[in-house]
Parts: structure tokens; C-alpha cells; sequence
């Protein structure tokens, strides 16, 4: 099986790559990326960065709108840093940072997948590792990402090697894994929930009870929203608020379509969560075992999760941002494997991960690739336009009430925690 494994391996790593030097080196029109329906402008996304490099407006005016160089007109919605990173490092193609960036990604990949198969031991199956594989390379957002040119795939890429470090007991090594989480949270505000996540968990391992030493261990997120305060009205008044279908979020509602009644729709999301939450509790008993058993898998859940549930709550993120929490898949495969979702008395028994792994199929997969060739949304097919809302309805809501139980329980632990343990990250 282990043989089958890496033949599979390798026909999937050159596929990924295959398929991103052809489109970016010869025709983007040639071929769609993996399928996913291309803009008019090729990698669409990165104009915006693209145009920087000979952009002869200050950044002022492009934040204020009074200028601009993007072939869309749309108005600037980076952090600062962006603006003087792209006058500077722009020396090549945009298209071939792309290609670095994607390479890099699939090392990445390969790595998180390797640590993953040594340090869970009940990931025995080569089947389950080749279904993480194709998670992380060919899901729909990560996809989209990468046609769009959206320089997300750079922070992506810089979360997944912040996990892949924070498996090591090297302190370097951790230290480094929080230089690249702060990195990115210069380059795009989301990653500094991540930042406060590890924290929080930092606080709660070692019993920090003490004021000096909590604000201590906020310092690092509260550092960058600081750094980035100049530029963050203009960031959030600039940045497009998508509404239900286009994007995943509490908040991505259908306005248009719902009218009075999408606040209704707010109510039965939080409802879903909430009775998903409560119940799983039911089932997740044997959690406590697990949580014990790894603090650092369980830093790493936190990591995750974490930020996950603060995104979903606080904003309307467009798809692409979903490939930011693949590490999700195996990190809570690993708290649920072999937990089961029972009904007494109809004698019906079924096991968590088959749920979870369906629930992540469904967002990560088929709600974006059922849209095939349906750009703009409007042209879209009925039959993934109701997929997309029963998504943004239940699936959703189901998913973050799963990864917000274990996130529950992972803190009650901590807090139950009588001595307090080695510290980390101080």
C-alpha cells in the first residue's frame, strides 16, 4: 500500500505543478486552472499588485481613491507594507513569483503530510494521506487563489510552513513559525487571529494569571494591528463585502435575494451552530483523552481553529481564503477518529470523521466546482446555486460547530489543569 502511496504521491505533486508552469508560462487562455472559470484580465486579483511596481501615485491617493492603477479602477485595500514590497521586489513577472509561490506551497504540503503521518499515529491508512494530498492542492479556494493571482497564496503558503515549525521542539524552530504568522499579519491582517489563538493558548497552558504577563503574551498582535492602524480604515472601507454565493463568512447573507428576512437568515445559522455545538458534545467524551495525551497538536488545533472561527464570525471572506485552513482536515480528524454519531433507538451508528470529512468535501470541493463555467454568478446553473445556499445555510454552520466543540473543549482542559506547565513561546 505504502508503494501505492508514492506512486500516487508523485503523480499528484506532478500534475500540481504541470498544471501551474503551463498555464502561467504559456497561455492563460489556453486552458482554465483546474477547471475554475478565468477573468477577462488574466490573474485578475493581482493587477492590482502588478500595477504597483510603475504606479506614479502615492500611496495616499490610491487609499483615498483620488488616483488609481488598477486596470479595474478598484480602490487600494492593502496594508502599506504591500505598496512598498511591490515597488521594490517586483524585478520579474508577477506570474513567476506565482510559480515560486506555488512550488514552495507544494513543499509544504509534502512536508505538513510527512509530520502528520509520523506524529498521528492513527493515520495509518495511504488512502486517507493521498485524500489530504488532494485537499491541499486541488481544492476549489486554493484553486481560485492561484487563477486569480491573489497575493493570498503568499500567506497561505507562510501559515502552512508557520504549522509545519511548530511540530518542532527546537525553540528556534517556534520562534521562527511566530516570525511567519507575524509576517503575514503585516502583509494581511487575518493571520494576527492566529497570533492571538496561540497566545491565548500560552495563557492558559501556563496559568499566566497575572495582568503584566497576559498583556506580555498579547504584545506580538497588538504590535501589528498598531503597525498596520494607519492603513486599517481604508483596508476595511475599501474591501468589497461580498454577499451570500460568492463568498463563505456569518456574515456573507443574501441580501439581494433575502431582503427584511436575511437577518432571519443570521438567526438559523446561529441556531444550527449552536445545537451542533451542544450536541457534539454528547459524543466528544473521549475527547478529554486526546487533549492530555498531545499539547502540541493541541497548540496547533488552536492555531487553526482559532482564527477560522474568528474569520468566519467577523467578516465576509471571498472562497479563496477557505485553502487558508486545510490544516484543519487532518488536526481535527485526529480528535474525532473513531468517536461516533449515534440514534439509540434506531440502532444507527456512524462515525464522526465520515461526517466531517463530507461536511469538508462539500465547502472545500463541490460547492465551488459544481460553478463550472458559471462566472459571472449570475449565469450560474440552478442546481449549484441551491447547492451554494443549503451550503452557506447548514454545511457551514455544521462545520464550525464541529471545530468550535473541540476549540471549547481543548480551553476547558487547560483551565482545568491544576500545575501549571513548561512555558512556551516566553
Amino acid at each position: 500500500m505504502r508503494k501505492n502511496y508514492k506512486v500516487i504521491t508523485s503523480i499528484l505533486d506532478f500534475y500540481f505543478i504541470t498544471l501551474i508552469l503551463f498555464y502561467f508560462l504559456f497561455n492563460y487562455t489556453l486552458f482554465p486552472l483546474n477547471l475554475v472559470p478565468p477573468m477577462d484580465l488574466p490573474i485578475g486579483d493581482g493587477q492590482a499588485i502588478i500595477a504597483l511596481k510603475n504606479c506614479p501615485y502615492s500611496l495616499n491617493e490610491l487609499y483615498m481613491g483620488i488616483n488609481s492603477c488598477d486596470p479595474y479602477n478598484r480602490p487600494f485595500n492593502y496594508p502599506h507594507l504591500v505598496y512598498y514590497l511591490s515597488k521594490i521586489f517586483l524585478i520579474f513577472p508577477y506570474r513567476m513569483y506565482l510559480i515560486l509561490g506555488s512550488t514552495l506551497y507544494l513543499i509544504g504540503v509534502k512536508k505538513f503530510i510527512k509530520i502528520i503521518s509520523e506524529n498521528f499515529k492513527l493515520f495509518n491508512s495511504s488512502y486517507l494521506l493521498n485524500f489530504f494530498q488532494i485537499s491541499f492542492l486541488f481544492n476549489y479556494p486554493l484553486m481560485l487563489c492561484i487563477e486569480r493571482g491573489n497575493y493570498e497564496l503568499f500567506i497561505i503558503s507562510l501559515f502552512l510552513y508557520s504549522n509545519i515549525e511548530l511540530f518542532n521542539p527546537n525553540r528556534r524552530k517556534q520562534f521562527f513559525a511566530i516570525f511567519l504568522l507575524t509576517f503575514g499579519g503585516l502583509l494581511k491582517l487575518y493571520p494576527v487571529f492566529s497570533l492571538i489563538g496561540i497566545n491565548l493558548y500560552n495563557i492558559f497552558f501556563n496559568k499566566l494569571i497575572s495582568l503584566k504577563k497576559i498583556i506580555k503574551n498579547l504584545l506580538l498582535p497588538f504590535f501589528i494591528v498598531l503597525t498596520i492602524t494607519p492603513s486599517l480604515k481604508y483596508i476595511i472601507s475599501n474591501t468589497p463585502k461580498t454577499q451570500g454565493g460568492l463568498g463563505f463568512g456569518f456574515l456573507c447573507i443574501y441580501q439581494d435575494e433575502l431582503g427584511k428576512y436575511s437577518f432571519l437568515f443570521l438567526v438559523i445559522k446561529l441556531i444550527i451552530i449552536f445545537l451542533i455545538a451542544v450536541f457534539s458534545r454528547l459524543s466528544f467524551h473521549q475527547l478529554k483523552e486526546k487533549i492530555k495525551r498531545n499539547s502540541v497538536i493541541n497548540r496547533i488545533f488552536v492555531l487553526n481553529a482559532f482564527s477560522f472561527i474568528c474569520i468566519y464570525f467577523l467578516s465576509r471572506s471571498y472562497d479563496y481564503r477557505l485553502s487558508f485552513f486545510i490544516p484543519l482536515l487532518p488536526l481535527t480528524l485526529y480528535f474525532i477518529e473513531n468517536i461516533h454519531f449515534k440514534i439509540k433507538y434506531i440502532n444507527f451508528k456512524l462515525d464522526y470523521s465520515v461526517i466531517f470529512i463530507t461536511l469538508f468535501t462539500m465547502i472545500f470541493f463541490i460547492d465551488g466546482y459544481l460553478a463550472l463555467a458559471s462566472w459571472p454568478p449570475s449565469t450560474m446553473n440552478i442546481f449549484a446555486a441551491i447547492f451554494r445556499v443549503i451550503t452557506d445555510f447548514f454545511i457551514q454552520p455544521i462545520f464550525i460547530g464541529l471545530i468550535l466543540n473541540i476549540l471549547y473543549s481543548i480551553f476547558k482542559e487547560l483551565i482545568a489543569l491544576k500545575e501549571p506547565k513548561l512555558k512556551l513561546f516566553n
